[in-house]
Protein backbone atom coordinates (compact mmCIF):
# COMPACT_ATOMS: atom_id res chain seq x y z
CA UNK A 1 0.00 0.00 0.00
CA UNK A 2 2.83 2.78 1.06
CA UNK A 3 4.37 1.39 -2.65
CA UNK A 4 1.59 2.20 -4.11
CA UNK A 5 0.80 5.47 -2.66
CA UNK A 6 4.28 6.94 -2.95
CA UNK A 7 3.95 5.72 -6.82
CA UNK A 8 0.83 8.11 -6.74
CA UNK A 9 2.47 11.13 -5.53
CA UNK A 10 5.62 10.75 -7.56
CA UNK A 11 3.14 10.41 -11.02
CA UNK A 12 1.49 13.55 -9.44
CA UNK A 13 4.50 15.68 -8.77
CA UNK A 14 5.18 14.47 -12.75
CA UNK A 15 1.96 15.84 -13.82
CA UNK A 16 2.67 18.75 -12.21
CA UNK A 17 5.80 19.28 -14.07
CA UNK A 18 4.25 19.14 -17.50
CA UNK A 19 2.88 22.96 -17.31
CA UNK A 20 6.36 24.28 -17.26
CA UNK A 21 6.90 23.07 -20.54
CA UNK A 22 3.61 24.19 -22.00
CA UNK A 23 3.99 27.67 -23.69
CA UNK A 24 0.27 29.60 -23.02
CA UNK A 25 -0.33 33.00 -24.75
CA UNK A 26 -1.21 34.38 -21.21
CA UNK A 27 1.08 33.59 -18.67
CA UNK A 28 -1.18 34.73 -15.78
CA UNK A 29 -4.45 31.72 -17.13
CA UNK A 30 -1.92 29.03 -16.63
CA UNK A 31 -1.23 30.59 -12.79
CA UNK A 32 -4.83 30.80 -11.97
CA UNK A 33 -4.95 27.00 -13.40
CA UNK A 34 -2.41 26.08 -11.09
CA UNK A 35 -3.37 27.82 -8.27
CA UNK A 36 -6.49 26.70 -8.47
CA UNK A 37 -5.59 22.83 -8.99
CA UNK A 38 -3.88 22.85 -6.37
CA UNK A 39 -6.57 24.45 -4.20
CA UNK A 40 -8.80 21.73 -5.05
CA UNK A 41 -6.18 18.89 -4.33
CA UNK A 42 -6.02 20.58 -0.46
CA UNK A 43 -9.33 20.16 -0.04
CA UNK A 44 -9.94 16.78 -1.01
CA UNK A 45 -7.18 15.38 1.48
CA UNK A 46 -8.93 17.58 3.65
CA UNK A 47 -11.98 16.01 2.89
CA UNK A 48 -11.13 12.28 2.26
CA UNK A 49 -8.32 11.85 4.86
CA UNK A 50 -8.37 14.89 7.70
CA UNK A 51 -12.74 14.84 8.59
CA UNK A 52 -13.21 11.58 8.77
CA UNK A 53 -10.67 10.66 11.31
CA UNK A 54 -11.88 14.07 12.96
CA UNK A 55 -15.07 12.58 13.43
CA UNK A 56 -14.19 9.56 14.61
CA UNK A 57 -12.27 11.41 17.94
CA UNK A 58 -14.98 13.84 18.71
CA UNK A 59 -18.15 12.92 21.01
CA UNK A 60 -20.77 15.19 19.46
CA UNK A 61 -20.97 14.85 15.36
CA UNK A 62 -23.86 17.19 15.26
CA UNK A 63 -22.17 20.15 16.96
CA UNK A 64 -18.98 19.06 14.97
CA UNK A 65 -20.83 19.37 11.45
CA UNK A 66 -22.19 22.71 12.30
CA UNK A 67 -19.18 24.35 12.91
CA UNK A 68 -17.83 22.99 10.24
CA UNK A 69 -20.02 24.38 7.63
CA UNK A 70 -20.04 27.73 9.36
CA UNK A 71 -16.45 27.90 9.29
CA UNK A 72 -16.55 26.68 5.42
CA UNK A 73 -19.26 29.86 4.85
CA UNK A 74 -16.92 32.22 7.02
CA UNK A 75 -14.01 31.02 4.60
CA UNK A 76 -15.69 31.98 1.60
CA UNK A 77 -16.91 35.09 2.82
CA UNK A 78 -13.38 36.25 3.78
CA UNK A 79 -11.92 34.99 0.59
CA UNK A 80 -14.66 37.24 -1.40
CA UNK A 81 -14.11 40.30 0.59
CA UNK A 82 -10.25 39.97 -0.46
CA UNK A 83 -10.74 39.47 -3.64
CA UNK A 84 -13.30 42.43 -3.94
CA UNK A 85 -10.61 44.06 -2.33
CA UNK A 86 -7.83 43.64 -4.51
CA UNK A 87 -9.87 43.53 -7.57
CA UNK A 88 -9.62 47.88 -7.46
Amino acid sequence: MAFLLTTCAGLATLLGTIFIFIKPKNEYVLINKALSFAAGVMITVSLIDLIPECFSLIDNKFTTIIILLISINVGIIISMFIDKITSR
